[in-house]
């Protein structure tokens, strides 16, 4: 995949992140869950101020300044890797800034999506997991074609 492509991916990805959270705040109400799905998906707009999953025992800055590190290590790791891990670094890369955007301007990330068995979650989250979904399978599965051909 050209890196080229993969900016747009990173572009698109966190748009899409930052128009539902725009979308959802603005049309429910912060705390209360609204079921979509009774007891299987709600949407429960909610401020994190803590780390993945709600977990507060890292400090909102320093959060935030290891989520800006981290965003601009993935920029560079784009340009480094190979381009087939480029498309799991751009999903990363997306999570990473929908959420570091959110804490910036908010100073917390904005969650929305309820599936009651799981801490409430959102797009760049989905793009985040995703991302090290695909990277540790390309990993994998990449080292153990390579030795085959190799």
């Amino acid at each position: 995949m050209k890196k080229a492509y993969l900016y747009i991916i990173v572009l698109i990805v966190t748009a899409i992140d930052q128009l539902t959270k725009f979308y959802f705040t603005h049309n429910y109400p912060l705390g209360i869950s609204t079921p979509v799905i009774k007891n299987l998906f709600h949407i429960t707009v909610w401020r994190n101020s803590g780390g993945a999953f709600g977990l507060s025992f890292i400090s909102p800055v320093i959060i935030t300044i290891i989520t800006a590190v981290v965003s601009i290590a993935l920029i560079i790791l784009m340009h480094t890797w190979s381009a087939r891990l480029g498309l799991a670094l751009a999903l990363i890369l997306s999570g990473s800034l929908g959420n570091l955007i959110d804490r910036i301007r908010l100073g917390y990330v904005i969650d929305y999506i309820d599936l009651r068995i799981w801490p409430i979650f959102n797009v760049a989250d989905i793009a985040i997991t995703a991302g090290m979904i695909l990277l540790f399978y390309q990993i994998l599965f990449s080292k153990k074609n390579d030795k085959s051909t190799g």
